[in-house]
């Protein structure tokens, strides 16, 4: 017995047979269903082979025909029961009649006036700090760039040299 791979397919929402679509929720039996464009329905639901798809060769795949409607549906008469999870097995941990004793503390609460405050104290006192090191990084550079300057002109002094004793 070949075993047949299922396949999704899309409500026909932008059909212009409009009566279709309603056709297909109608049959799926679902209170407050709406399709949408992204509904799907299991090709299981389609009856029978030769009359709900076309077979396309190269691509192995099955369209559904125009007007193919699902019929192969089992409708349970009740709703199955939920399965409990393993929190609703667990125990109690406690016994009900337990009491627990809590450890409390005070904790102050600043508002927003005090943190600002507190905050802008901080800025001013660490601006003054700020300015001294801008102004040793501006001196360092002064001195990185006559440095470079000097290591250029000792690189063009030795080369001419080099070629001067080359010669």
């Amino acid at each position: 017995m070949e075993k047949k791979k299922k396949g999704f397919h899309r409500f026909p929402v932008n059909n212009p047979k409009l009566d279709l679509c309603k056709e297909w929720v109608v049959k799926l039996k679902r209170k407050n269903f709406t399709a949408s464009v992204h509904s799907v329905i299991c090709s299981e639901h389609f009856v029978f082979e030769e009359d709900c798809f076309i077979y396309q060769p190269f691509t192995n795949r099955r369209l559904l025909k125009p007007g193919a409607v699902p019929t192969k549906f089992s409708f349970s008469k009740s709703t199955p029961s939920r399965k409990k999870t393993k929190y609703e097995f667990r125990q109690p941990l406690l016994p009900q009649d337990t009491t627990i004793e809590v450890k409390t503390r005070d904790v102050t609460v600043q508002t927003n006036e005090d943190f600002i405050t507190d905050l802008l104290k901080r800025v001013n006192t660490l601006e003054p700090g700020n300015a001294s090191l801008l102004e040793e990084v501006a001196q360092l550079k002064l001195c990185y760039d006559s440095l470079k300057l000097k290591g250029d002109n000792f690189f063009c002094l030795s080369s001419c040299l080099e070629d001067k004793l080359l010669l």
